[in-house]
């Protein structure tokens, strides 16, 4: 992980991870056939780890909101702290962050071959938001709809403001990704 954060993605190659972990280059073929593998590989660990976090926090706050008396106030928590989790994931868990945002936005470093790889683990994540939406779909907190497309569409919004702190540079205020967010 360490590697792949410091080096990003571009910079991560076969030879590098062999130097890092004192092995032989064919070791780590053994274990990974490509770096798209790779990759794929750490994407799906990063966010694995994203939703393991996830259900601490969800546990946490179903603790406090089964004791709440308005059901649609508590579907509308619930959509609430899944898309805080989403935000503050960049600082809490900012190396499973990055490889999870550029599933979505380096589209050249997981060929689509690779994707059975990473895939299951992102739409166990997006599963998670998607109990939220269905839940506050049916007590007529959010209007129903495709409760996956909804997700999505809320997963890239929120993923979009946040790579705008990567302009945050220029203006700190106007690119500050997570009060966009």
């Amino acid at each position: 992980f360490t590697l792949a954060s410091d080096e990003g993605l571009r910079g991560l190659t076969m030879q590098r991870l062999a130097d890092a972990v004192d092995a032989a280059i064919g070791t780590v073929y053994t274990y990974f056939p490509s770096k798209s593998a790779l990759v794929a590989e750490l994407q799906r660990e990063s966010i694995e780890r994203l939703v393991a976090s996830y259900h601490l926090t969800r546990d946490r706050s179903d603790d406090i909101l089964t004791t709440w008396r308005d059901p649609v106030a508590e579907s509308v928590a619930r959509l609430s702290v899944f898309g805080r989790f989403w935000i503050a994931s960049v600082d809490t868990f900012p190396q499973e962050a990055s490889f999870l945002h550029s599933l979505m936005t380096v589209t050249d470093q997981v060929p689509v071959e690779e994707h059975h790889r990473v895939l299951p683990a992102a739409l166990g994540l997006l599963e998670e938001a998607k109990s939220c939406v269905v839940e506050a779909a049916g007590r007529g907190a959010i209007t129903a709809g495709d409760p996956m497309a909804q997700v999505i569409g809320w997963a890239a919004a929120l993923t979009g403001c946040l790579l705008t702190s990567n302009l945050a540079p220029l203006n700190p205020v106007a690119f500050d990704g997570r009060r966009l967010a």
